[in-house]
């Protein structure tokens, strides 16, 4: 997202790690610089680590306003509701929706053995458990009209290169971000006249930590950008 324009205020899943951690701290060090205003929801659903996502935010700028909420994106659309509401309450509009959570299976040929349930929870969590929040979120912006200032809204998804290219024994998450892929652009075509911008996120290398069998490191993330539509 280099030189894309600092929206005033962001929605965060899966900041508690990886990439949405990351992307947090970039916004604050780019508001700081800009001397601008900022506020961050940022989610997960690990609330010890965004707590201390907070601090490292507001030690990098002391003027954000930083609200920690916890969110399972699997846990169905009322309840991103009602946490996308909580965050409106406490920080005001929100103008752009980081849609970063998701899981990553151990690798796996595809019937070699009996623990199709990893697969499943792939999909649940990257493709359903998105899916879900961009529908809550694009909801909430035509419902508060976020998207009739003059700022407009901004989804951005958080897909992989793997959503374009095959990977051997990586078939569920290949084909979550396949269909992620397909399903922003939609959106984009949806929304293409109500002022929300639409952008997919194509990290070049990195898995998400939070991951189904494995075990990660942080790690600093590659973006490949790929806007669907996105404001001049």
């Amino acid at each position: 997202m280099a030189g894309a324009k600092l929206d005033p205020s962001y929605f965060i899943t899966g900041a508690s790690s990886g990439i949405g951690y990351a992307l947090a701290l970039e916004f604050a060090k780019r508001a700081r610089n800009a001397n601008a205003p900022l506020a961050l929801a940022i989610t997960a659903r690990r609330e010890e680590a965004l707590n201390d996502l907070r601090a490292a935010i507001l030690e990098v700028y002391p003027a954000c306003v930083v609200v920690v909420k916890r969110l399972d994106v699997t846990a169905g659309i009322d309840a991103i509701r009602t946490c996308i509401n909580d965050c409106h309450v406490a920080m005001g509009p929100i103008h752009c929706f980081v849609v970063n959570a998701g899981v990553a299976a151990r690798m796996r040929e595809i019937g070699r053995d009996d623990s199709f349930a990893n697969d499943a929870m792939v999909i649940q969590t990257n493709l359903l458990g998105t899916m879900a929040t961009v529908d809550a979120a694009v909801h909430y912006i035509k419902q508060n009209g976020i998207n009739q200032s003059g700022l407009g809204a901004h989804i951005v998804g958080m897909s992989s290169v793997s959503g374009s290219l095959l990977f051997l024994r990586g078939s569920s998450y290949c084909v979550s971000k396949t269909a992620l892929n397909q399903y922003l652009r939609v959106l984009a075509l949806e929304t293409r006249s109500d002022n929300i911008a639409v952008t997919i996120l194509k990290p070049l290398t990195p898995l998400p930590r939070r991951s189904v069998g494995l075990d990660r490191h942080a790690h600093q993330p590659t973006y490949c950008a790929a806007p669907v539509r996105d404001r001049a």
